[in-house]
């Protein structure tokens, strides 16, 4: 059996109360199961924009193993929707923005690619040059 596994790392800048924009991938010129993934990247990003989670959970594999940054240890799919549910603002409803760092794995799943792996972690405030 042929397994077939893309990787994609994104840097993404969220804002408060999930306004992650779709837009700051940029997907690069390639195959067509390339394109399929970004199109599935950006996807992800709607649905978290939209709070839509069944068709984010779609997205993930059954046997999904990741590290996202707001979890103190590696979590199931069972687990993937809990940061969505957060509400990142304050009492006004004004939040900080955040960058995030993530990196999915996408595993061909029959006809469909799905996230078989991943993690996160917050961009340093100053990086160093």
């Amino acid at each position: 059996m042929r397994l077939s596994v893309l990787v994609f790392c994104a840097c993404l800048l969220g804002t408060a109360e999930h306004a992650a924009s779709s837009e700051s991938t940029t997907p690069l010129q390639g195959s067509g199961d390339q394109q399929r993934v970004w199109d599935l990247e950006r996807a992800y990003w709607r649905y978290v924009e939209t709070n839509d989670l069944a068709a984010y959970s779609s997205l993930w594999h059954k046997d999904f193993l990741g590290w996202p940054s707001v979890s103190s240890a590696p979590v199931r799919k069972d687990h993937i929707t809990d940061w969505i549910t957060f509400r990142w603002v304050d009492k006004d409803g004004t939040g900080a923005s955040h960058t995030l760092r993530i990196t999915h794995a996408w595993v061909r799943s029959g006809q469909d690619w799905q996230i078989i792996g991943g993690m996160s972690m917050p961009e340093p405030e100053n990086p160093a040059k």
